[in-house]
């Protein structure tokens, strides 16, 4: 049995082979309440009585009450923060280790970081590599990183395997029995890695920058060391450091997530309190950095055509009473979609990027504004529009109303990066490692307690040249040299080392993109697989007013944000097929500032409540839906909904919108399709359905013929027909109360009604002489239900097509499949025995049958994208679609990679699965739903939209799982063979010339231009 711990910390070689491995409906678990440890803590899930007043309050008014963070202390010194929320089926797991790259000895840099990888060997009582395969064979993920101030280690898996969780990072505490072969290994991948990133010079000027803004503290360092200081270190030096710092007094742990809290105390004290504290913990000493007294500067030349700028300032650490002001001034450069640098640079072609970052330090850490994309020798005046920009800042001052929009977004930014159990333990522990946890639930307290004055004061403290440090990358050189001017500096030459990841106090997003990226599998379930609990009524509620909408509402007490998403059954399946083009006008028509007759009455009212522009709700036009979505503080909730139906329940279309929403559209079609997916997407699905189907995507040449054709009766007659209550579903999910929100949605949209023609019956004219689908239409309008249009599934078996793309295209290989359903009962048997057959196929990343073929064959492996398998599952009409998007290297055996593909899909179509891999496909996928599938609140709210819309199931999870339980390999097989049948779906490959060239001759035909 392979293993895949290296795997898993080598840069997560398998990323991609999970996501959107299945769609289904995340189980809200039913946990008893209460944690009976120490006094005073409050319950956080103290609900307001609903009021008779259609007006949504949230459950949260006050963050900042100690009683929502539940802590305590365990006698060995270790600190434990726990931050349950019910909404969740998954669990995040953490240590937090109060030592960082800044306590590496002097000549060790990295010492910290080895001691961090040395943590994934023998722990305890898993051997060689044990946690970690055990780990993500139970459907989860082990990974960690070292930051300038703190280590961390963390463990995603679903709420049953808390104690596995638990059990490992106790191991990892004091057990690590990591031999002088282990460093050996460590320290020579800790090279690699750093030899592997000296020829990104965005990493080296980031390291550059950093080295010259610190000359005296160790922030000097980057966490990864330097490379000829990693090259000798030792077993002993690495034991040392282990034994000082990686002690339970030393430590924090946080967990998140749908766990029993009583559970949780039990297991924490079993497998911690033993764990003896260390005698003494000696503070590390620090060399303070002298006062900067000019501009530092570094330049790096290199070949190219684009440059880029990144200038640093020195600000104040966590405790300084400014520190929240540069969180602000982060916001209010980025804020989208004017932010001030987007403004200045970007929309004066300066540059195509720019962004500002907070760096959040113990000690003071740094202010940075990046900018790329920049054309050659245009750095000067990039550098130039930033003084201008930072001069007006420090000469201006914002008034009271910038400053209100600028507390709010910051404030409504900072929760939302907290949202769902990894990011609230990341933004806890975060805290918790500079100061304390407290501080991550007092920090929007801070926030709202800066104003104008003292945002103009710090700006003008700190924003300046003498405290600045300069760096470019010049373009246009015959190779890669470097420039240093400083003052009274060092010219040490710094050498691309280990990539630091810089913490910062807006979303870690670095490490939250290393979890979507990461991959997890599931093999053996440890312990006994606990029953699953049906939701409860507390959890999730569901309700058809009486006009038809429907409502559903997911709660989520963890941070004070709401998110909304839905759709109505209106997408461009329901377009008349004389006048296609009607659904993307009206959805863009959605998105249009002038739709509403009441603007400025909305403008106003958005003002008032300081929501932030990018809450505003977003509109999106797909085959059978037109789909919105957007996420605010739930104190805004309120305002957000009644804009939401303001929009939908309009029900006039002005001709000016029209006509110029109309050659918005159009323009954008002729400027389109410049990366190659929309042509990838529409030569897959063409190739599965007819001509004659309302569901084939058009050419975007015959779009813009459709669309010039559409006048505003046309618009019209879509939205009576079609923008109806009854076609609607909302779910709204987050910190609000269900009550609440269906009594404001039955006020709002009192008004909004069926309309007489509110069964598409131009849609039934897509084949007017099928007897099934004017049936359904009958039905349709007797029942009041919307229409679904039919599927009209291609006869063509085992397609094959190829699309040119620019030379700097990724190049990728698409596979299609429809698999007909008769109904919806069978429909949910069919969704679960296809998500079983393509785990078994290809998304499990160890026991797939593709991934142990290409691994099998280095040379096929080496032609495949870190992200190898990516498939997906949706549903149309009637039908289940199956797509798999494999990533390819531009390589001379990308020809046989395809060829093995075909292979596999043939043989697997042919001889099916046995016991034994369907054994592993229910563990697999019953460890990472959870997790995959609810991340976080978007995720979860989307996983809860698509279960209901697609299956007409709320509780997908507990039926996914019992249908599983009930599969039998011999049903697997029929299914596979008869409906599924691998072999018969449609290929394309898409990429540059050379690639269409090693692969014609095992294709059939090309796409036209």
């Amino acid at each position: 049995m392979p293993s895949v711990s290296h795997r898993l910390r080598s840069g997560f070689k398998l990323a991609g082979r999970l996501n959107a491995v299945f769609t289904a409906l995340a189980i809200l678990l039913v946990w008893s309440t209460g944690l009976s440890r120490a006094e005073g803590q409050q319950n956080i899930h103290n609900a307001v009585a609903s009021s008779d007043i259609p007006s949504i309050q949230p459950l949260k008014q006050n963050l900042e009450k100690t009683g929502l963070l539940h802590q305590y202390t365990l006698a060995n010194g270790l600190k434990v923060i726990l931050l349950p929320d019910k909404a969740y089926p998954y669990i995040c797991f953490s240590t937090w280790y109060k030592v960082g790259s800044r306590d590496d000895p002097p000549r060790m840099t990295g010492l910290t970081h080895l001691v961090e990888h040395l943590l994934f060997q023998d722990v305890g009582n898993f051997q060689s590599n044990q946690l970690i395969d055990l780990i993500v064979r139970n459907g989860g993920e082990f990974s960690g990183f070292t930051s300038e101030d703190f280590t961390t280690l963390y463990v995603n898996l679903p709420t049953s395997e808390l104690e596995l969780a638990v059990q490992g990072l106790a191991s990892c505490m004091r057990s690590a029995h990591f031999s002088k072969t282990d460093v050996q290994k460590e320290i020579a991948q800790l090279i690699k890695e750093s030899n592997s990133e000296e020829e990104d010079l965005t990493s080296t000027l980031n390291k550059e920058v950093h080295a010259l803004a610190y000359e005296q503290h160790p922030y000097h360092n980057p966490p990864g060391g330097w490379l000829q200081e990693l090259e000798n270190l030792s077993y002993d030096e690495a034991r040392v450091h282990y034994d000082h710092y990686f002690q339970p007094n030393n430590a924090c742990l946080v967990l998140a997530g749908g766990f029993d809290e009583q559970d949780a105390v039990k297991l924490i004290e079993k497998y911690f309190a033993p764990l003896p504290k260390t005698a003494s913990m000696k503070p590390g000493l620090y060399q303070q950095e002298r006062p900067q007294l000019a501009e530092r500067q570094i330049k790096l030349k290199a070949p190219g055509k684009k440059e880029s700028v990144m200038v640093a300032y020195k600000v104040p650490g966590v405790n300084d009473e400014e520190a929240p002001i540069f969180a602000i001034l982060e916001q209010l450069f980025n804020s989208q979609p004017h932010g001030r640098l987007h403004n200045e640079l970007i929309e004066s072609g300066l540059c195509t990027n720019a962004q500002a970052y907070f760096e959040l330090k113990h000690d003071p850490g740094l202010f940075i504004i990046k900018c790329s994309g920049i054309p050659a020798n245009g750095s000067t005046k990039v550098v130039q529009a930033l003084d201008s920009l930072l001069n007006r800042l420090k000469k201006e001052p914002l008034s009271d109303t910038e400053v209100s929009q600028v507390l709010k977004q910051t404030e409504f930014t900072y929760y939302s990066d907290g949202d769902g159990p990894y990011s609230a333990v990341f933004q806890t522990g975060f805290f918790e490692s500079l100061d304390s946890g407290e501080q991550a639930f007092l920090w929007p307290r801070r926030l709202r307690s800066i104003t104008g004055r003292k945002i103009l004061q710090a700006a003008r403290h700190y924003l300046n040249d003498e405290n600045r440090v300069l760096g470019e990358i010049i373009a246009g050189t015959n190779g890669k040299s470097k420039t240093t001017e400083v003052d009274n500096s060092s010219n040490r030459s710094l050498i691309a080392a280990y990539g630091s990841i810089h913490v910062r106090l807006a979303a870690y997003q670095d490490s939250i993109s290393n979890y979507q990226q990461a991959s997890a599998a599931t093999s053996k379930v440890v312990g006994k697989d606990r029953e699953q609990k049906q939701i409860a009524t507390g959890q999730i509620s569901h309700k058809v007013l009486d006009n038809g909408l429907n409502i559903i509402v997911v709660e989520s007490h963890l941070k004070p944000i709401a998110c909304v998403y839905g759709s109505i059954k209106a997408g461009s399946a329901f377009d008349r097929p004389d006048c296609r083009g009607q659904a993307r006008l009206m959805t863009a028509i959605f998105n249009s500032d002038n739709f509403l007759g009441n603007k400025q009455q909305l403008t106003s009212e958005q003002n008032d409540s300081v929501m932030p522009s990018q809450t505003m709700p977003i509109f999106s036009c797909h085959l059978e839906n037109i789909t919105f979505a957007n996420r605010c503080l739930s104190s805004d909730i309120d305002a957000q909904l009644r804009h939401l139906f303001a929009i939908l329940t309009q029900s006039g279309v002005q001709t000016a919108d029209f006509n110029g929403q109309k050659n918005d559209l159009i323009n954008k079609l002729r400027l389109g399709e410049t990366n190659g997916e929309d042509r990838i997407r529409r030569a897959v699905l063409s190739s599965l359905i007819t001509e004659n189907c309302s569901y084939y995507p058009l050419h975007p040449e015959q779009e813009i013929a459709a669309l010039s054709a559409v006048k505003i009766g046309d618009l019209q007659d879509f939205y009576r027909m079609h923008v109806n209550p009854n076609a609607t579903t909302i779910i709204v999910a987050g910190d609000v109360q269900p009550k609440q929100v269906f009594a404001l949605l039955d006020d709002v949209t009192r008004n909004w009604t069926i309309a007489a023609s509110g069964t598409s019956k131009n849609a039934a004219q897509i084949n007017t002489t099928d007897i099934s689908a004017d049936s359904a239409q009958a039905n349709a309008e007797k029942e009041k239900v919307p229409y679904i249009p039919r599927l009209i599934v291609s006869n063509r078996q085992a397609y094959k097509s190829s699309i040119l793309l620019p030379q700097e295209s990724q190049s990728q290989v698409i596979l299609g499949r429809i698999i007909p359903l008769p109904d919806v009962q069978q429909a949910q048997a069919a969704w679960v025995a296809l998500h079983v057959a393509d785990c078994v196929l290809s998304s499990n990343p160890i026991f797939s049958r593709l991934t142990e073929k290409f691994e099998a064959k280095p040379e096929l492996l080496a032609e495949t994208d870190d992200k190898l398998w990516n498939t997906k599952i949706i549903k149309l009409a009637n039908n289940l679609i199956w797509f798999m998007n494999i990533r390819l290297k531009l390589g001379t055996s990308s020809a046989a990679a395809i060829t093995a593909i075909q292979k596999e899909l043939e043989e697997f179509g042919q001889t099916g699965l046995t016991a034994q891999d369907l054994a592993e496909a229910r563990r697999y996928l019953a460890g990472s739903i959870p997790i995959r599938e609810c991340f976080n609140l978007d995720k979860l709210t989307r996983f809860v939209f698509r279960g209901y819309n697609e299956l007409n199931e709320i509780d997908l999870l507990t039926k996914t799982k019992k249908i599983m339980m009930a599969l039998r390999s011999d049903d697997m097989n029929q299914f596979i063979s008869h409906l599924f049948k691998p072999q018969d779906a449609t290929l394309v490959v898409a990429g540059p010339r050379q690639l269409i060239k090693q692969v014609h001759p095992i294709l059939q035909t090309t796409e036209p231009d």
